[in-house]
């Protein structure tokens, strides 16, 4: 299982991941859920864009781990990915429906990500467990990845002092 078509299926998943998150950033960003932003003060654009770089180099950065799939742990690392990230296109497509209007990256990730990820899922043995697993993750992942890029990003306030 090092090679042959769970290789191409990884691979494909992601440039199909990539370029679902460039066509993102080109929309706007990804909308975090009101209730969600209301707690972030200074929440911009520049944040967006930090976050889902984020959420890029993390991914990859597993994927690149988890390949070769010869050992189950690396089989389980990319079967948690390929389930978190059809369960992203599922979510983006559904409320894509809910807003009546497709979000950035919606198209993307139905006609390339999911396809891609639900390949490399058929192809992965015992992939059905280990794909729940990645999709109960991927709500607190993404939590820190925001926190992450909103901390990055936000504007500090000088102290009193004139010092950081």
């Amino acid at each position: 299982m090092t090679g042959g078509p769970t290789g191409f299926a990884a691979a494909l998943l992601a440039a199909a991941f990539l370029l679902q998150n460039a066509a993102e950033v080109r929309g706007g960003g990804p909308d975090l859920p009101a209730p969600v932003a209301a707690r972030l003060p200074g929440l911009t654009a520049r944040t967006k864009v930090v976050a889902v770089a984020l959420a890029s180099v993390v991914v990859c950065a597993a994927l690149a781990v988890a390949w070769p799939a010869d050992t189950r742990w690396r089989q389980a690392l990319l079967a948690m990915i390929a389930g978190a990230l059809a369960a992203n296109a599922v979510v983006q497509a559904v409320a894509s429906a809910v807003q009546r209007r497709v979000l950035p990256g919606t198209l993307t990730g139905v006609v390339l990500m999911l396809p891609a990820a639900l390949w490399l899922l058929a192809l992965l043995p015992g992939a059905r467990l280990w794909a729940m697993a990645g999709i109960v993750l991927t709500a607190p992942l993404l939590a820190v990845v925001w926190a992450m890029a909103w901390g990055l990003t936000r504007r500090r306030r000088p102290r009193r002092d004139g010092h950081r």
